[in-house]
């Protein structure tokens, strides 16, 4: 039951004449929420609240589902106690229709009409006769992506059940390493081979950046590879009947005629005709979709057959519990919701290479009664704008649950040069889609993981054999959307219980007060977290005092958020201006997460975040910190080191304070650090960061890994200590 995450904080790498070196933030996917993420927390989330209280029903059905229902029609679905989709089926008032364009729409020339899925009640779900024959007949004459092979787990770790845990990736204890009694080192893949997702998004701030199948850069002009654009994507038109100019519905874009052509036989061709619908919906409706067209190729269904109209178990008899977390009776809410089915074992590979979607927990029947209507409602509307069979919708209700609770963001970084001519680069981490990944939807949660998730270039396959051809991609360099997990501490097993390798499904212990991380798992997860970061309570009441007393500053305690008066001189606290002032960081937070905007008025906005900040929260808060580390890449990309350096010291005073000293997070901020102080030629106190740096990635990736942060290291140590022995 893993999720995505937001788009990770920003990293930055630095390059002065021939000392060129790649340094960037290696956000461990699911496992490490970034910590300079505002994003991914609840602070951020409560300041926001103060200022939008409540989306309105039109807001949490999206457009243009809500359309085709009238307000109060809206009000009362989503006030009703259960769902029911007879309901939905009432209020719906008007049909959506296409709207007018300039031509008929019809597939552009070399791709051929698909043949519609059968949908419809049998449990089986099969493609209907026509569709079988078509993907027959294109296979046997290549028109088709060869099948990927299913990736399955190292022989060191297996899919274990339990009734305390459910399903999680854990030590294989018939492994004769493991029976041994030695430790798996730190940096051990978990996956014999790297994963592709199940189905997969392109976010759509990245559409015409980025091949909307393996979601590779495009290519650019110089290059000599034309962009392609699917000619068969409706374009919106003035509307005078003379082939007026597109306005902003933007076609789909692919890095590659393979590209293009296997999108088209796997989701592309069902959804072009109604792009300029789909695009006004969320991320996760449309990734749902592409399960749904995939499901309906590989003959898979989540319903055997007509679901209750009414909220009860029997829409859930197909799930599992493929991350355990209902099991665990101490992490559930309402136990009694769980169906009995789910107490069994149903993955029964335990390498894992036979999971399937069926096997992916979607939590439906738990999910607030709002919620379930508005999935509804969603479903629905997309059942009768595409023409589905008549289940379909509830079929795409539950896969959008499916995705809430499964889909992992996938990240890339964007490199881009500062000043244009070289020498000063930077590059950032976003998370540029998100996709639904079979076997890495088995890892349980802790805050405190032993293992992290990597993506595209730290994956397994391009670490070993530097490029990877992929179904569509061609032999392009590695496809980020490949996926694998690496343990990021010794594991031993004890005694016959087996030892869990878990992720972070979210943030980690650090990054936000214990009680907001376990009310932001318990709405997002539907459970309540007892790991041993839960329970810390020494580190949870330092992180909880944060705020500066107005008259003492830093000659007084820091202050909890709920106290009146200053523990140390006693001075009242201004709620009023306190209140006011969390309002203003909240508006700054957000206007100055824009990527798109210019670097100076990026700048500003950071001085002024910063100033703001100072005067509330200690310096070692990790929201500050953040801030600091913003402030050190803008003006690195500005070409002041200086200033980027004493920036950066601030930030790993922070991250410090917040995480133990041996963690990832701590790693990533003195690489950052060392590179600065790198390209700032401060030869003698680099070199004691990236030495120091090189411990922390060891322990994380061990002592052999090839992994591109560590090796970048290695290099600038060799660097540096060739030149203080020439010049000191």
């Amino acid at each position: 039951m893993a999720t995505k995450s937001p788009v990770t904080g920003h990293t930055y790498t630095h390059n002065n004449n021939n000392m060129h070196n790649q340094l960037h933030n290696h956000n461990q996917g699911h496992s490490h929420d970034h910590h300079q993420d505002p994003k991914t927390t609840t602070y951020r989330e409560r300041l926001r609240q103060a200022v939008n209280k409540s989306k309105t029903p039109e807001e949490i059905v999206s457009n243009p589902a809500a359309a085709c229902y009238q307000p109060t029609d809206l009000i009362r679905l989503l006030a009703m106690p259960a769902h029911s989709y007879s309901a939905v089926k009432k209020a719906f008032n008007s049909r959506p229709c296409i709207k007018s364009r300039s031509r008929t729409w019809t597939p552009a020339s070399g791709l051929d009409l698909l043949p519609k899925l059968n949908q419809g009640t049998k449990g089986t779900g099969a493609l209907s006769a026509q569709a079988a024959t078509r993907i027959a007949t294109t296979t046997r004459t290549g028109n088709i992506a060869p099948s990927v092979e299913r990736s399955k787990l190292d022989t060191q770790f297996q899919v274990g059940f339990s009734m305390a845990y459910g399903h999680s990736i854990e030590l294989n204890m018939e492994n004769e390493t493991i029976k041994d009694g030695n430790a798996i080192d730190s940096g051990t893949y978990i996956f014999d081979s790297d994963e592709l997702p199940y189905a997969s998004v392109v976010d759509k701030d990245w559409r015409g950046k980025l091949c909307e199948e393996c979601l590779r850069n495009l290519p650019v002009e110089d290059d000599g590879d034309a962009v392609l654009e699917c000619r068969s994507c409706p374009r919106l038109t003035d509307g005078s009947g003379g082939g007026g100019e597109d306005l902003e519905l933007r076609p789909a874009k692919f890095c590659s005629r393979e590209c293009l052509e296997l999108a088209w036989r796997t989701w592309h061709g069902y959804e072009c005709k109604f792009m300029e619908e789909l695009d006004q919906f969320e991320q996760d409706t449309r990734l749902a979709l592409r399960i749904f067209w995939r499901n309906g190729q590989e003959g898979v269904r989540l319903i055997t057959g007509e679901a209750a109209e009414t909220n009860t178990n029997s829409i859930d008899t197909l799930t599992s519990k493929a991350a355990g977390l209902s099991l665990n009776n101490n992490n559930i809410n309402s136990v009694n919701k769980v169906d009995e089915a789910n107490r069994k074992p149903r993955v029964h590979s335990k390498d894992g290479s036979q999971v399937s979607i069926q096997e992916l927990y979607h939590n439906f029947d738990r999910l607030p009664p709002k919620t379930q209507m508005a999935l509804l409602i969603k479903a629905h509307y997309l059942q009768e704008l595409m023409g589905l069979s008549k289940n379909a919708a509830r079929e795409l209700a539950q896969i959008q649950a499916l995705v809430k609770f499964n889909s992992f963001a996938i990240k890339s970084k964007i490199y881009q040069d500062a000043d244009g001519d070289g020498r000063i680069c930077h590059q950032e981490e976003y998370a540029v889609g998100s996709g639904v990944y079979l076997l890495a939807s088995m890892f349980n949660h802790s805050c405190a993981p032993n293992a992290m998730v990597v993506f595209g270039m730290h994956g397994k396959t391009s670490l070993r054999d530097g490029l990877e051809t992929t179904p569509g991609g061609g032999d392009k360099g590695v496809d980020p959307r490949v996926l694998n997990v690496l343990t990021s501490k010794s594991l031993k097993a004890y005694g016959s219980v087996p030892t869990q390798v878990e992720i972070s499904y979210g943030p980690t212990g650090g990054r936000m007060p214990t009680e907001e991380r376990k009310e932001c798992l318990r709405q997002k997860y539907l459970f309540d977290c007892n790991c041993s970061a839960c329970n810390d309570r020494y580190a949870e009441t330092l992180r909880k005092r944060v705020f500066k007393c107005q008259k003492g500053n830093y000659a007084c305690r820091p202050m909890l958020g709920d106290e009146e008066e200053c523990p140390s001189c006693g001075e009242k606290v201004d709620c009023n201006t306190r209140d006011k002032m969390m309002q203003l960081i909240a508006q700054l937070l957000g206007d100055a997460s824009d990527p798109t905007l210019p670097l100076s008025r990026r700048l500003t906005l950071l001085k002024t975040l910063e100033v703001s900040q100072s005067r509330l929260f200690v310096d070692t808060y990790i929201i500050y910190g953040h801030t600091c580390d913003q402030l050190a890449m803008v003006y690195t990309q500005s070409g002041d080191l200086g200033q980027g350096t004493q920036w950066c010291r601030k930030a790993l005073k922070a991250v410090m304070v917040n995480f133990p000293h041996d963690s990832i997070e701590v790693a990533q901020e003195t690489l950052k650090l060392a590179g600065l102080l790198f390209n700032n030629q401060q030869h003698k106190e680099a070199l004691k960061h990236v030495q120091a740096a090189i411990v922390l990635y060891r322990g994380h990736y061990g002592a052999e890994s090839k992994e591109p942060d560590l090796l970048e290291l290695y290099k600038m140590e060799e660097v540096l200590k060739s030149t203080i022995k020439e010049y000191y």
